[in-house]
């Protein structure tokens, strides 16, 4: 198992078909969704948003990671866009923590997600703190 990061447009092309199914079935259980797989795809591909994923020995890619930098106030930010795939806590520890590592790197300060309750539950073992609640009135 290894954390990988789509790099180019042509490992977002190569990998496309893989990612798109993890990120859409994490969106059909959000209560809101307003992000679609295809904005993931544009935005990464004109280097808006990153993607991280496992990839195992065998090719299949059971986890995947869409995040974009936010510049806050107090620094650079990374907002979690979607998070899909399974066994979220059998990759979590190499997943996170090369994830992790990279954002430190590039000079975030903090980690955000806008996440569904039992996101939310799972997150919390994992040092997320929930910090406000979001709401929307759609036009």
């Amino acid at each position: 198992m290894k954390a990988k990061q789509i790099k180019t447009k042509e490992e977002l092309d190569a990998l496309w078909s893989s990612l798109a199914p993890l990120f859409r079935a994490s969106m059909l259980r959000g209560t809101d969704n307003h992000v679609t797989p295809d904005d993931i795809y544009v935005a990464t591909a004109r280097g808006a948003c990153h993607i991280f994923y496992v990839l195992e020995d065998d090719g299949s890619v059971p986890l995947a990671l869409a995040m974009e930098p936010l510049n806050a106030s107090r620094g650079l930010t990374y907002l979690i866009i979607a998070l899909g795939g399974h066994d979220l806590d059998k990759y979590y520890d190499a997943f996170w923590s090369d994830v992790c590592i990279w954002m430190r790197l590039n000079g975030a300060v903090a980690v955000e997600g806008l996440v569904r309750p039992a996101m939310r539950r799972w997150l919390t073992k994992y040092g997320f703190t929930p910090v406000c609640t979001q709401m929307r009135l759609s036009l």
